[in-house]
């Protein structure tokens, strides 16, 4: 009988333990919303292909942040400034962001934070929500005035806490992994008791900046247009050019048009 009770405790420390390294973990993660103003076809995604100019608003997102019963009162979240130039070529970053850094300047339009967002995580409650704009990659804050804060069911559901609006660069190409600072003084979460709650992980947004499809360069049309004078046509070259203008405004006009449609990477 002891040899059968002690076979027991140890499938009951096994089970335990399996139970815990499977426990979800305090996450903060960033999903695209809208393409150019279109929104995202079904659920936020942190993965999507994109096109130079497009603007992205994307989203902060708060889960799993109770594994030990811990009550969350406060989040802070800040952008690894790096991470906006992580592709081979061009930048992803806030639209605006280097006229306001370098004038020190507020950015509202393109960096807050929501707190009449559906899922807010203070949502209806008395919060203090600040946006930094002066920390590099920008910062967001948001602390529930009154304890205790929300308890998380540990069931992957996801609660918004900032807001940000990103421009892609015309010269873009390659894959952009946008990522919060991991420092745990930039991005925590806080407890009831003031303390962080620790270990979290993060989940960085990937953008896969392509070329569009089928268009024309600005560039290629004036080489036309050089060799129709060379070759005495009867066209002018100030008409090519012209026409140069409108090719590349359509491309645009015929690009922007599919922001509504799933920019997934995966799909």
């Amino acid at each position: 009988m002891n040899r059968i009770n002690a076979a027991l405790a140890v499938l009951l420390v096994l089970s335990s333990a399996n139970y815990a390294s499977a426990s979800p973990k305090p996450t903060y993660s960033l999903k695209v919303t809208e393409i150019n103003g279109c929104a995202v076809p079904g659920d936020p995604e942190g993965s999507v292909i994109a096109f130079p100019g497009d603007l992205l608003t994307v989203e902060h997102y708060v889960r799993d942040w109770s594994p030990n019963g811990e009550r969350l009162t406060g989040t802070q979240t800040q952008l690894d400034e790096t991470s906006f130039s992580s592709a081979p070529k061009g930048f992803v970053e806030p639209a605006s962001y280097e006229e306001n850094m370098k004038a020190n300047l507020e950015n509202k339009d393109n960096a807050f934070l929501d707190i009449r967002h559906p899922k807010y995580i203070h949502l209806d409650e008395a919060v203090v929500p600040i946006t930094d704009y002066h920390s590099p990659g920008y910062r967001w804050l948001s602390i529930k005035v009154n304890r205790p804060g929300p308890l998380s069911k540990q069931d992957g559901k996801e609660y918004y806490c900032g807001t940000v609006v990103f421009e892609v660069s015309s010269n873009a190409r390659g894959v952009f992994r946008i990522d919060f600072d991991h420092d745990p003084q930039r991005t925590l979460m806080i407890e009831d008791i003031g303390a962080p709650i620790s270990p979290i992980e993060f989940e960085p947004l990937t953008i896969d900046v392509r070329q569009p499809a089928n268009s024309t360069s600005v560039s290629n049309l004036i080489n036309l247009a050089n060799i129709a004078t060379d070759a005495s046509a009867t066209q002018s070259k100030d008409d090519l050019l012209g026409l140069s203008t409108v090719i590349e405004s359509l491309n645009v006009k015929k690009r922007n048009s599919h922001a509504c449609d799933s920019r997934s990477s995966d799909k």
